[in-house]
């Protein structure tokens, strides 16, 4: 008996944040490598360079987003990932109405219907509410379904995906309603809203931020 309550706290302090520990450490070893998806499953895509938009509606404190799995043809490509507060809805042709938030490299597509994962700097914070999310990617088609009564919804641990629209052109006017982004976000859920604010300067689209 006295063994196993031995090992039992060793196992405990082996996981429990230390003492010196960031904020920001403590909240990442809380959730960490977490993901939530849609699915795989295309029929149909945007033109090279378009875009495909969706409602991100966050119900943790906040949560930090690393990477994006996404649905592409098969060619090497660079993604933006463009962020608003609140809905994308009536904004989709607003330039002024995004900002830049971050940026993957340049990666190898695993083709339609299979997971491409795209990391992305800087990480992206949302903290709780609805947020906007516009994917764009260059010299290649995003692909997508069209919605049904059952796929428009996708609920997560910390947050939901609700989609979706896209387009040919980024923040064009061709916009086509009902269609279901094919992907996952990889993130992590902060017990807290974050104690520094995100990073007020964009990325720019000609070339891939600096790391944070």
């Amino acid at each position: 008996m006295t063994l196993l309550l031995l090992c039992a706290c060793l196992l405990v302090k082996s996981v429990a944040p230390a003492a010196g520990w960031s904020t920001q450490a403590k909240q990442d070893a809380a959730h960490s490598g977490l993901e939530t998806c849609t699915l795989f499953e295309a029929d149909h895509a945007n033109d090279q360079n378009g875009m495909v938009l969706f409602d991100l509606n966050v119900s943790a404190d906040a949560v930090r987003i690393e990477s994006l799995d996404m649905n592409l043809g098969a060619t090497p490509t660079r993604c933006f990932v463009y962020h608003k507060t609140g809905t994308y809805l009536g904004f989709e042709s607003t330039p002024g109405a995004w900002r830049l938030a971050a940026v993957s490299p340049v990666t190898e597509s695993a083709g339609i219907n299979n997971a491409t994962n795209h990391d992305i700097a800087p990480d992206l914070y949302l903290s709780k509410g609805v947020h906007g999310i516009l994917l764009n990617c260059q010299s290649v088609r995003q692909y997508y379904r069209l919605a049904a009564s059952n796929n428009t919804v996708y609920p997560g641990e910390h947050f939901s995906l609700h989609l979706g629209t896209a387009a040919d052109v980024l923040f064009g006017d061709d916009l086509r309603r009902s269609r279901v982004w094919n992907g996952c976000v990889h993130y992590y859920a902060l017990t807290e809203p974050p104690t520094s604010a995100p990073p007020t300067q964009s990325p720019t689209p000609n070339e891939p931020p600096t790391s944070a």
